[in-house]
């Protein structure tokens, strides 16, 4: 670069919008998305093998949750079997996701079907389910009393 050549920063001019003014948004306000990135299959969260009928519930249910914000699952928690997993003290085939100690504190479960097609295990971050096992034979509490 030639001596004493410098890059001056632009100039931009920042005009008021009349009329629009942002709504803030809380995360509670949100509808639920979910993020694929940690979902992990091994021989205990198996779901490939499954038949068709299968992916057809877990989309259907997918799509309702994401029509639902965090609030509005909590208040359906019964339907959707929707509560937290206290890797310490509930009675769980698996101590942790592996992916963290702050990860397995925000660590919610909830059912793809009343009882027959499992459940989706995962973690939020604000508004964002990270789905990290999708558990059909209900292997993490399987022979837990209910």
């Amino acid at each position: 670069m030639a001596k004493g050549f410098k890059i001056r920063p632009t100039k931009v001019k920042k005009e008021k919008i009349e009329g629009i003014t942002p709504t803030p948004l809380r995360s509670n306000d949100l509808k639920v998305i979910f993020s694929f990135d940690k979902l992990k299959e091994d021989s205990d969260f198996k779901y490939c093998d499954r038949e068709v009928n299968y992916f057809l519930k877990l989309l259907e249910r997918l799509k309702d949750v994401s029509g639902m914000t965090r609030k509005e699952m909590w208040k359906n928690k019964k339907t959707l079997k929707y509560h937290p997993i206290d890797f310490l003290k509930d009675k769980v085939s698996r101590k942790t996701f592996g992916y963290g100690e702050e990860l397995d504190e925000n660590a919610y479960q909830f059912s793809i079907s009343k009882s027959e097609h499992g459940r989706v295990h995962g973690y939020f971050i604000d508004n964002k389910f990270y789905i990290v096992w999708f558990d059909p034979e209900h292997f993490l509490y399987k022979g837990v009393p209910k």
